[in-house]
């Protein structure tokens, strides 16, 4: 029993030392000296999972298991690497069975609360980043992520109080006054809405999301020349950021340019979920040229893509250009 835990504790040490390979064959040895030691399985099974086998790794928790039907640990880690294989509904039991053996623990809560926001099951995740957030009243990040998903449920005055907390957590977090900022703007209160922006920005000057969301703060204001500053100076901070170039490109063809929305709308990448917004506000830079057939052949990826949010109005205006749509 001496030799399977030494050859554990090597593999943990190993393990933290970021030799994953070497970690992997300690555990292995403390198995072969205790087929029955469900904790070399476990952490084998968090070995593998970092290198990225999460299917290696779901056999040795199952393993793991096994042994200890009632170790909340591998019900864990079996649900963080049901989650990274997009198994949805599994990750979802392992993590509530890890909670239903020991409820004080944050990290299935927190699991669980990732998986219902990605399944869109905006009540569930309200209540398991509330279970986050009982157990670390300290995890600023879990009380943005409850007060987002409050915000996305309609439920603003919730949010906003719990920003409140968020903020008396981590009162320098720019993150808390970005978030804030946005609440303010979806509510058209625009003034307090730039008032926490600005604050969230002399906290993080290159707080990317603060400063994209002024810059729709300034355009719901009528406020163009200053939304053209920041999304350029987000695009200097980040040149990938194609939700910022995408809005570019619509406020020049706005001002009746034509070149630089081209430019800006050309260079989208089309597997982004901004592709479609600016293949459509393309399209519309080439009509308003007179190029017809190629604002046509912008359209067509649009409208092959029935899901996206611009299909249909790619649909009225491939109509508007006198040509049936494909």
């Amino acid at each position: 029993m001496t030799d399977t835990t030494q050859l554990n504790d090597r593999g943990v040490r190993l393990f933290l030392e970021g030799d994953i390979e070497a970690a992997i064959e300690q555990y292995q040895a403390a198995i072969e000296a205790d087929p029955d030691n469900s904790t070399a399985y476990n952490n084998l099974g968090l070995a593998y999972a970092a290198a990225g086998h999460h299917e290696d790794a779901l056999e040795s928790y199952a393993r793991a298991i096994l042994l200890r039907p009632e170790d909340p640990i591998a019900h864990l880690n079996r649900g963080l690497s049901l989650f990274a294989l997009e198994r949805a509904s599994e990750a979802a039991d392992a993590f509530t069975k890890s909670i239903d053996i020991n409820p004080n623990n944050p990290r299935p809560w927190e699991g669980l609360a990732k998986l219902c926001e990605l399944g869109g099951h905006r009540a569930e995740a309200i209540k398991a980043w509330r279970g986050v957030v009982t157990l670390e009243p300290e995890n600023v990040t879990a009380w943005q992520s409850l007060a987002i998903a409050l915000n996305e449920n309609g439920r603003t005055d919730e949010a906003a109080t719990v920003l409140d907390r968020a903020i008396a957590v981590a009162p320098n977090d720019a993150t808390n006054y970005m978030l804030m900022g946005k609440m303010l703007f979806l509510r058209k209160d625009y003034g307090s809405a730039m008032q926490s922006l600005r604050h969230a920005l002399s906290l993080e000057p290159d707080h990317l999301g603060a400063r994209y969301q002024l810059a729709l703060t300034h355009v719901a204001c009528g406020e163009t020349d200053a939304a053209v500053e920041e999304l350029e100076r987000i695009l200097r901070l980040d040149p990938g950021y194609h939700t910022a170039r995408v809005d570019l490109g619509v406020l020049a063809l706005a001002a009746g340019d034509i070149a630089a929305p081209v430019a800006h709308l050309e260079s989208v990448p089309t597997d982004l979920p901004e592709s479609g917004k600016a293949a459509y506000y393309l399209a519309m830079a080439h009509s308003q040229a007179g190029w017809i057939k190629t604002a046509l052949e912008k359209l067509t990826p649009l409208l092959d893509r029935v899901d996206d949010p611009y299909h249909e109005r790619g649909l009225e205006l491939a109509r508007s250009l006198h040509v049936a749509p494909p």
